[in-house]
C-alpha cells in the first residue's frame, strides 16, 4: 500500500533531519523559517533538556553543560526570545 505523505511534512522532515555539513547554529536558523519544522524541534529540544532525562556524570559535566546550553540558546531563539 503506497501512503502519500504532503510536501509539507516531507520539506520539514528534511529541514529537522540535521546536515554533516552544516554547523548546529546554521541547522537551527534554517529550519526556523517553517512552521511544521520550527515545532517538532521547540519539542526535541523540550524533551532533550528535561531534567528527568539529564544524568549527572562526573567526568562530562562541562560537555554536558555545554549541550544543555545549546539547547536552551536554540530553544530561546526558534522561541523569539532572541535573535541571530
Amino acid at each position: 500500500m503506497l501512503a502519500l505523505v504532503s510536501c509539507d511534512v516531507v520539506e520539514a522532515v528534511g529541514l529537522v533531519t540535521h546536515p554533516s555539513e552544516l554547523s548546529y547554529a546554521e541547522y537551527v536558523i534554517r529550519l526556523k523559517s517553517n512552521p511544521l519544522a520550527r515545532q517538532v524541534k521547540l519539542s526535541d529540544l523540550r524533551d532533550n533538556a528535561a531534567l528527568n532525562r539529564v544524568l549527572y556524570r562526573e567526568d562530562r559535566v562541562a560537555k554536558d553543560l555545554l549541550r544543555i546550553q545549546r539547547y536552551l540558546l536554540s530553544y530561546q531563539y526558534l522561541s523569539d526570545r532572541i535573535d541571530e
